[in-house]
């Protein structure tokens, strides 16, 4: 997995999308806490209560694991 991280986290760099919750959410991913796209959307949805300068964050990092095949 650690192959597919490194271009990712490239990919946030230049949006400027947050490293520590797209790696949080990885994770969570590898642990098997989250198998799911809707298991991760709870949880983003979770996270920005907590922490609402993310929230332009969420989607992003939701399609960006989407896209790369990390979660179904």
């Amino acid at each position: 997995m650690t192959e597919r991280i490194i271009p990712l986290i490239s990919l946030c760099k230049q949006e400027k999308i947050s490293i520590s919750l797209l790696l949080s959410s990885l994770r969570l991913i590898e642990k098997g806490l989250i198998r799911k796209q809707s298991e991760l959307n709870e949880y983003l949805k979770r996270r920005a209560k907590y922490e609402p300068q993310i929230l332009k964050d969420i989607e992003k990092v939701e399609r960006l694991i989407v896209e790369n095949n990390i979660i179904k």
